[in-house]
């Protein structure tokens, strides 16, 4: 009398176990292609949970900083001034409520006195069910040549600038004096 509900417990369970295998294995896909996504972006990306600590990082980071990957996760940002100085002072203090997301320019001062320049984010990481936040993401992208490149732009275009007027004032002012 009890083979047919030990039966379709048995069946209900294989199925159960069926689905969270597969959900398993669902997860781990997008857990794989998540990590390297992350890992071969060409920006610096960290974040951190609601406690500060650092729960994700990249390689492009780890370079910037100069540590290992296990000398940083899990441990609390404040260990590493130089992410703080990827985000500005007021990014920092804000609350994390704002649902959008703000670019900053960042001057990054290296040792030997040149500077690179970063534009930097953060944005909030919530849950999806309560809506609370529970972390950041900060990315930070090198514009370093970017700016170099429009500095130069703009002094041939002064240059250029300078040769036209100059050669209106020699040639077609002599003219008009003639």
């Amino acid at each position: 009398a009890r083979l047919p509900a030990v039966v379709q417990r048995a069946l209900a369970e294989a199925r159960e176990r069926h689905e969270r295998h597969k959900a398993q294995d669902a997860l781990d896909a997008q857990r794989t292609l998540l990590s390297t996504l992350i890992d071969n972006l060409p920006v610096v990306v960290f974040a951190v949970d609601s406690e500060q600590r650092i729960t994700v990082v990249n390689p492009e980071l780890l370079k910037l900083i100069d540590r290992t990957r296990d000398a940083v996760i899990g441990h609390p940002k404040a260990e590493f001034p130089e992410l703080e100085r990827l985000l500005p002072a007021h990014a920092l203090r804000r609350e994390g409520s704002h649902s959008g997301r703000d670019y900053h320019e960042i001057a990054w001062e290296n040792p030997d006195g040149s500077f690179r320049w970063f534009v930097s984010s953060e944005i909030p990481l919530r849950d999806s069910a309560t809506d609370a936040v529970v972390g950041t993401l900060s990315t930070s992208r090198e514009i370093t040549a970017f700016r170099e490149l429009t500095h130069e732009l703009l002094e041939v275009s002064n240059r250029e600038q300078q040769r036209l007027g100059s050669d209106l004032h020699d040639g077609l002012g002599q003219d008009l004096t003639g």
